[in-house]
């Protein structure tokens, strides 16, 4: 019985190590969590939690490719992007070349 809980805890921590380490979050703000994974694909885009809900953004139009909050939490949250949309672009454009 201890194996099991272990490998629980290790799963668990393993789990917050892998959302540390591959979705920085870069805003939270009226219960929303804006945030990215590492290696993302294209087009440019943001990924917001609140509760339950979940939505995707693309941060260059502001078109929503998929959303599970209702109507009001999710004008709420696209307002959010686009107040913070320069910085989201900023932190997820590659790197210049030199």
């Amino acid at each position: 019985m201890e194996n099991r809980k272990l490998l629980f805890l290790y799963l668990k921590l393993r789990g917050k190590m892998r959302t540390l380490l591959f979705m920085p979050t870069l805003l939270i703000q009226d219960g929303f969590k804006f945030f990215f994974y590492a290696n993302e694909h294209l087009p440019m885009h943001i990924h917001v939690e609140k509760g339950s809900g979940y939505a995707k953004v693309e941060l260059t139009t502001l078109e929503v490719s998929e959303s599970y909050f209702k109507p009001a939490e999710l004008k709420k949250a696209l307002e959010i992007t686009q107040a913070h949309r320069v910085e989201s672009l900023r932190v997820n454009s590659p790197p210049l070349a030199a």
